[in-house]
């Protein structure tokens, strides 16, 4: 019996390489590729980082005092997102809405358009999406913002790409970390 186990042991390496096994990891589609899920059904996942910064404010919204909030409706702006996948290489129009303290502290939440750079890539297509978060004061005048945002392709080679980012916010500069799953 212990041979026997043992015989198995040294040949099932041998089936594996004879039926073409591998413990290698199935190849993952490299950025900026459009590539379609593998054989086995699983969406692609590409991981990103990136960094976001105002480019413009279009408008600062509508603000009103209720209870000792100051409660903010409606302010957009334009933001470049630099990122590591050419996916999130984009311009960023945001609608932003938030309720804050005295010290400017409170949730916020809105929506986003996103539109890759340059302009026409991956067929026109854009992002849709929405987030949430939370402004705290670090220190007399600097706040910090935690967020989390989850966007849908529309259009292009986007459709039916799906991403969602964790990012921090310092004074207005974004940190961004997340994922695209591949149609």
């Amino acid at each position: 019996m212990r041979r026997s186990g043992l015989a198995f042991l040294l040949a099932a390496p041998l089936a594996f390489v004879l039926i073409g096994c591998t413990d290698d990891p199935a190849p993952v589609a490299g950025v900026g590729t459009t590539e379609v899920p593998n054989a086995l059904g699983k969406p692609t996942v590409i991981s990103f980082t990136a960094t976001e910064s105002l480019v413009e404010n279009i408008s600062p919204g509508e603000a009103k005092f209720v209870g000792g909030r100051m409660i903010i409706t409606g302010m957009v702006d334009v933001d470049r997102i630099v990122a590591t996948s050419p996916y999130m290489d984009c311009l960023a129009r945001i609608t932003f809405n938030a309720s804050f303290d005295a010290n400017m502290e409170g949730p916020i939440h809105g929506t986003y358009i996103l539109t890759p750079v340059p302009a026409g890539a991956f067929g026109g297509g854009v992002w849709e999406g929405t987030f949430t978060g939370y402004q705290s004061m670090t220190a007399p005048g600097e706040y910090t913002v935690h967020g989390k945002q989850v966007g849908h392709g529309r259009g292009g080679t986007l459709e039916g790409m799906k991403h969602m980012v964790n990012s921090v916010y310092v004074d207005g500069v974004g940190s961004l970390t997340g994922e695209i799953t591949l149609h």
